[in-house]
């Protein structure tokens, strides 16, 4: 069982609306995974659940600082509700695993490994590209079954077919309903650099969260999630059949301090990721971000799990929705850029104090908005 509190607690000093504002949002999660084999022998059932209670205020809104990449990635609706909960089965030496129940893919695709090191939504949780689709995020799971493969420790690839529901809170408000609606395809593959010992399926998800890894762990994937259900050209009006968002991710550690703590990773981290989906029905039609971490910056067993963290988000608008607000009388909207520095700091095995900074330039990829600053921290609180 696991029980904690989140919180962002950020304001926007330079630019934006409603300058000067403090916001706060808020999150508590409570997560039960059962394993069945305990007391069924060799039984390889599993059991989750998860759900929140979500409250405050989303400083990337309109009334703020109305950006693409939003600065915080809890922020979304007011909810207390069941976000997922699924039965695994894992077969033939956990090299198999078949998953079903109300899942949110954003969790599991194209997840960045060091994604926990950053506040901003694309790199913190999931791109914002992702929606195109109506892939299915947390807390909005919907029905949905997945097929994941280990074939070795070095290799994996799933597959999930998802239920399409694109306003989750209203048709199913608790989470506990199970409406049916059009499907959604999504797959990724990948491959491990000196990965967990002795991993099964499971270390698909927490690799590079375990200690037992090689010295300079690394992941490197591909995904994609197709949608064929009808969709609207940004230009012309006219409707065609299918979407998609590809991408293509690397997680690298780059160097090791030497004679350190066998269970420490002190040194630097690399992520990258870039999506895309066609511009002719997507407005937000390309993603990329870069980041880099160093894990233990200053000395002493105290600061060997703080991180300073400095990332990048590049949010491009679709070449025909361009021309479609340049018909409109409106200047050229190219690109949103995102800068994040930020300092995570363990101050107890309990609390996580985490403060940052953030350079929004050309918020909504609107030039004449300039760049916005938003400043504030993170805290966290394991019950």
């Amino acid at each position: 069982m696991d029980f904690y509190y989140v919180a962002d607690a950020l304001a926007n000093p330079t630019g934006g609306f409603n300058r000067g504002s403090e916001t706060w949002w808020g999150r508590i999660r409570g997560t039960v995974d059962v394993d069945f084999g305990k007391f069924l022998p060799d039984a390889g059932l599993t059991g989750h659940i998860t759900s929140v209670w979500q409250y405050g205020t989303n400083i990337g809104g309109p009334n703020y600082v109305n950006s693409f990449a939003n600065p915080s990635s809890l922020a979304s609706k007011h909810v207390l509700r069941a976000a997922e909960y699924s039965l695994s089965q894992y077969l033939f030496h956990d090299h198999i695993d078949l998953r079903g129940g109300k899942l949110a893919a954003w969790n599991t695709y194209g997840t960045q490994e060091y994604g926990a090191s950053f506040i901003n939504e694309p790199m913190g949780y999931a791109f914002n590209t992702f929606a195109n689709t109506y892939m299915t995020y947390d807390p909005g799971g919907t029905p949905a079954f997945e097929l994941r493969v280990l074939p070795s420790v070095h290799y994996y690839a799933k597959a999930m077919v998802l239920s399409q529901e694109k306003s989750p809170y209203a048709q199913d408000p608790t989470g506990f309903g199970f409406h049916l609606g059009p499907p959604v395809v999504v797959a990724e593959a990948g491959y491990l650099h000196a990965p967990p010992k002795n991993t099964g399926t499971l270390g698909m998800e927490d690799f590079l969260r375990r200690s037992e890894t090689g010295k300079y762990p690394g992941i490197f994937k591909f995904g994609g999630s197709y949608n064929p259900a009808t969709f609207t050209n940004q230009l012309t009006g006219q409707s065609s059949q299918g979407n998609y968002v590809i991408w293509a991710q690397a997680n690298q550690a780059l160097y090791r301090e030497p004679d350190q703590d066998p269970k420490e990773n002190r040194g630097l981290d690399a992520t990258f990721t870039i999506d895309h989906s066609p511009d002719d029905v997507n407005q937000q039609n390309q993603q990329i971000d870069a980041g880099l971490r160093y894990v233990g910056p200053f000395r002493g067993a105290h600061f060997a799990k703080d991180m300073l963290d400095a990332g990048w988000v590049r949010t491009s608008n679709g070449s025909l929705y361009q021309r479609a607000l340049l018909l409109q009388g409106k200047g050229p909207h190219h690109a949103e850029n995102l800068a994040e520095i930020n300092y995570l700091a363990n101050l107890a095995p309990w609390l996580l104090l985490q403060p940052t900074v953030e350079f929004i330039v050309d918020p909504s990829a609107t030039p004449d908005r300039g760049t916005v600053v938003v400043v504030g921290f993170r805290t966290m609180v394991t019950f």
